[in-house]
């Protein structure tokens, strides 16, 4: 995925995207029943990344049979080692 990072390295973003498609093909030996179909079932697209170096973040959001949800949206901070507090919704 492609990475867009600051000059000092202190923050980073990867750009996340998914796209699901279905094809089919059907014919009969006469070819009297040729028959194609397309579907977009999906797309997903997202940003994760990492910001000073405790901060992490994550925003996904999912394209599917009409309605828009979002997967993934939260902030988490790592600077307690072994803890680390997650703020918002992860799946």
């Amino acid at each position: 995925s492609p990475t867009i990072q600051s000059g000092d390295g202190k923050f980073e973003m990867h750009v996340r995207g998914r796209l699901l498609v279905d094809f089919g093909h059907v014919s009969d030996k006469a070819d009297k029943q040729d028959r194609n179909g397309t579907e977009f079932r999906a797309l997903r697209l997202g940003i994760e990344g990492k910001g000073w170096k405790d901060f992490k973040y994550k925003m996904a959001i999912d394209f599917a049979e009409n309605t828009v949800d979002i997967t993934d949206a939260f902030l988490e901070y790592a600077g307690w080692d072994p803890m680390y507090v997650l703020v918002g919704h992860a799946k």
